[in-house]
């Protein structure tokens, strides 16, 4: 059974999902990304929970719902799920991430429509414009962004180029240019 190795999350570290559902195919389709879903592990009064934004409304999720689907026995039916880092955030940098999306990011409604215009980036990379609406990405983004400005920025790209609409698909390219770590041997345990 695999479990979250809760001494070994931090406030801040992201979830990085790919799920059987319609929903999931559709957005990994219309991104052309192999995850769909990002979501944030954040510290609460009761340890770890994760924020995430879903329908109808953004939400905090106990880590037990990812431990179920994580387990499905069907792999057709199984969730895989992982953690990703960024390196070198300080604990009080990871607390301020924490307390922004617990502040400002829950209760925000899902903008399934708006998540719909994102098909355009299987034509154009960047939009000139926000497309409104508080997805999955965003809402991981804006709170990171808060505290720590340049900590998802391309080193690849220009100091001066800014994503507007960053997806589940740009943050796996973000984990390749080295923005995140992947912690998920650590992360998790089998028993």
């Amino acid at each position: 059974m695999i479990k979250f190795n809760r001494q070994n999350l931090l406030p801040g570290d992201i979830l990085v999902v790919r799920s059987p559902t319609f929903y999931g195919k559709t957005i990994r389709g219309l991104l052309r990304s192999f995850t769909n879903h990002d979501a944030m592990v954040l510290r609460d009064g009761a340890g770890f929970i994760i924020g995430e934004a879903i329908t109808p409304r953004s939400c905090l999720t106990p880590l037990e719902v990812y431990e179920r689907a994580m387990n499905v026995t069907q792999l057709s039916k199984r969730t895989f799920v992982w953690v990703w880092r960024i390196p070198g955030l300080s604990n009080d940098e990871r607390m301020a991430i924490n307390d922004y999306f617990l502040a400002h990011k829950l209760g925000l409604p899902y903008p399934v429509w708006s998540v719909g215009r994102l098909w355009a980036y299987r034509f154009v990379n960047t939009l000139p414009y926000k497309i409104e609406g508080e997805w999955c990405t965003r809402i991981c983004r804006e709170s990171i962004e808060h505290v720590k400005p340049d900590a998802l920025r391309d080193p690849t790209k220009s100091a001066s180029y800014h994503k507007n609409q960053m997806t589940p698909g740009t943050f796996e390219n973000r984990l390749i240019v080295g923005c995140f770590e992947n912690v998920s041997a650590a992360a998790f345990s089998i028993t």
